[in-house]
């Protein structure tokens, strides 16, 4: 499993931020391996550090890859709002992580793919050509909710701010949401990745459920 807790991730409009969403995700899938008794192994990442656990059996390995989602997913609020200077990308997460994925293994990669770029899918469809992956990208469901017109209050790194919203600029958002995620999908199933969605709002096992 490829696990994103990157600032990007540290996001919601209700509910449980993104990066929250994808550590649950994870937490979930690693369970279904323990139980269904294969090795698991992760790469769970932030934007300036790495924690890899290599495939190994699932009762050895469960306890230190819940270890790592927790500890990852705790350094986000200390982190926040301070940015970092840079950011570790999806393609450098998936050049490190090919060389610990075993041949034939089933990746699972959690994230909202905002990097998705040219040398990142040349490097997916490098892993493809000897894994099966599944994408799981985590959105938060603002655009299916947003009203024609109104006020939205916002926050970020301490500061606060209305956004008066007319009819124009909420179209301008839901069709830019909209056409980054059929973008995405569009890129990851030419490569042969399964697509799966997880909204944040929703119940995640059922989704996960329906996804697998």
């Amino acid at each position: 499993m490829l696990v994103d807790q990157r600032l990007d991730m540290y996001f919601a409009t209700r509910g449980q931020t993104k990066s929250v969403a994808a550590a649950k995700a994870a937490a979930l899938l690693a369970w279904r391996c323990h139980h269904d008794g294969d090795r698991v192994g992760s790469l769970i990442f932030n934007d300036t550090t790495l924690a890899l656990q290599k495939c190994r059996s699932p009762r050895s390995g469960l306890p230190a890859i819940l270890d790592d989602l927790q500890r990852y997913n705790r350094l986000l609020p200390a982190q926040y709002p301070a940015e970092p200077d840079g950011s570790l990308s999806l393609a450098h997460i998936l050049q490190r992580a090919a060389h610990a994925v075993p041949h034939g293994a089933w990746v699972a990669i959690v994230s909202d793919f905002h990097d998705l770029d040219a040398r990142a899918q040349a490097l997916l469809a490098h892993l493809r050509r000897r894994c099966e992956i599944s994408a799981f990208i985590i959105f938060d469901d603002l655009h299916l909710r947003l009203p024609r017109s109104g006020s939205l209050a916002a926050r970020y790194a301490g500061r606060e701010a209305n956004v008066s919203l007319s009819p124009a600029l909420s179209h301008e958002i839901r069709q830019q949401i909209t056409v980054r995620l059929a973008q995405q999908q569009r890129d990851l199933s030419r490569l042969g990745i399964k697509v799966n969605h997880l909204t944040v709002a929703q119940d995640l096992l059922r989704q996960l459920q329906k996804g697998i």
